[in-house]
């Protein structure tokens, strides 16, 4: 039980110094000259008004998950030596300036989102697979063995 009141703690004080954390006048000087652009305020509003356009009710919009295969191994946890890109970036304070916290756009990459999403009152086509084609004409497949193969293999 005690332990517990540990875990809590510790997200505690996770959140606070997440939410307390800023970037240094050199990072914000060095991350603006990358990314191009006048704000980088100005540029965090965007790309969160273009994730709550991108994803319906913001980032964190409840998307019913698929149905996920039968595996026999637990999925590996991720590595703590070596994080994801996305990961650095939210430690070091600069995922909330990047599309989906690890892609960088252009300002004419971003204009051009923000324009096609609003456009579109924020549906996105659907990607399905067609299922009405055949596969093989009359369900005949033409198929031949190589030479090199060799008889008993071919029966």
């Amino acid at each position: 039980m005690l332990s517990l009141r540990y875990c809590y703690v510790y997200v505690f004080l996770l959140i606070v110094a997440c939410c307390a954390a800023e970037l240094s006048p050199k990072a914000k000087e060095t991350l603006l000259r990358v990314l191009g652009g006048k704000s980088l305020e100005e540029r965090r509003a965007r790309l969160q008004n273009l994730g709550a356009l991108f994803f319906g009710n913001g980032r964190n919009a409840k998307i019913a998950p698929a149905p996920a295969a039968e595996t026999t191994e637990p999925p590996a946890p991720e590595d703590p030596n070596n994080p994801s890109i996305e990961e650095l970036n939210r430690r070091e304070g600069v995922a909330e300036y990047f599309f989906q916290g690890d892609i960088q756009l252009s300002e004419a990459q971003l204009e051009s989102m923000e324009t096609n999403l609003a456009g579109q009152g924020a549906t996105r086509a659907k990607r399905q697979v067609d299922k009405t084609a055949s596969l093989w004409t009359n369900n005949i497949v033409y198929y031949y063995f190589d030479a090199a193969l060799g008889l008993e293999f071919i029966h």
